[in-house]
């Protein structure tokens, strides 16, 4: 039997478009059989304590994230996002400073964003980033406390089988993480 993990998932703490409730939500994971599943609430880490505390509850390995927009210091283009998960508690360090500088500094019409310079690789260690690479069915993977790097292809409707493949190939590229 295949394990699912949501890498991705936003709860009511997601101001602008979380409705899902923490306590449904282990409910529903512990249900499931997933042995995991990650709290990415948009910029903030406000549920964050909560989660930890209703997945030990729940046997649910809870993971940490944020679900992140960066922008490029005086670009017009719009900005990105990325999610940002903890490996271990050195990337939650960087991580809470992130959201912190995020909300002092980076107020961009009334949301916090990320100034891309922000992003150099001392700050990053011990987090993984997930990118959306616009217009294409990838996603760039990186494991920023040794710098690998490796695409993945997020399979479309007639892709499933090739494109799982693809995935687990390269994430068995980048090894396992603690």
């Amino acid at each position: 039997m295949k394990q699912f993990v949501h890498l991705r998932l936003h709860t009511e703490y997601s101001l602008v478009d979380g409705i899902v409730r923490v306590p449904e939500l282990m409910a529903a994971v512990a249900a499931s059989g997933m042995p995991a599943v990650a709290l990415t609430d948009q910029s903030n880490l406000f549920a964050m304590v909560k989660f930890y505390k209703e997945a030990l509850a729940a046997g649910v390995k809870p993971l940490i994230g944020v679900d992140a927009w960066i922008r490029e210091v005086g670009e017009r283009a719009p900005p990105s996002r990325a999610v940002f998960l903890c490996q271990n508690l050195v990337g939650y360090r960087h991580l809470t400073q992130l959201v912190t500088r995020s909300y002092l500094e980076g107020q961009r019409r009334g949301a916090p964003m990320l100034e891309r310079g922000w992003l150099q690789s001392d700050v990053l260690k011990g987090l993984i980033v997930v990118v959306e690479l616009p217009g294409a069915n990838t996603v760039l993977l990186t494991r920023m406390q040794h710098l690998h790097f490796a695409v993945l292809r997020v399979p479309l409707p007639h892709q499933r089988i090739q494109g799982a493949i693809e995935m687990r190939i390269s994430v068995e590229r980048i090894g396992a993480y603690d």
